[in-house]
């Protein structure tokens, strides 16, 4: 009877945390880039300015989660990533850069300036 209660017991442990854990669990499967959100200033023609905001560190690290997913990208790969996509399309004739840095490393900004 004793040994009943004792595995009974270790069940419900071993239930209870399991569904703790898996209620504080998230998915997620990579970092993902937004897809471009187009926005008519004025007038009507096809060519287009690309506005890239920029904020955080210039570097190159990527966020990890507790798990060691990579939850964000680091700002250069962020950077090459818009300009492959805008180098894509075709009507985009400039680029604007609008960005909120308090620095970084010096090769991370050499590297989005080449």
């Amino acid at each position: 009877m004793l040994k009943n209660l004792k595995i009974t017991l270790y069940a419900l442990v071993l239930y209870f945390s399991v569904f703790f854990i898996s209620a504080c669990a998230t998915i997620q499967l990579g970092p993902r880039m937004e897809p471009f959100k187009e926005t008519v200033l004025e007038g009507e023609g096809s060519d287009k300015l690309l506005l890239i905001n920029l904020q955080g560190l210039i570097n190159n690290q990527k966020d990890h989660a507790f798990t060691g997913a990579t939850t964000a990208l680091g700002m250069v790969e962020k950077v090459r990533e818009i300009l492959s996509k805008a180098e894509k399309d075709q009507d985009i004739k400039a680029l604007l850069i609008k960005m909120n840095s308090p620095g970084g490393t010096v090769t991370s900004s050499d590297i989005i300036f080449h």
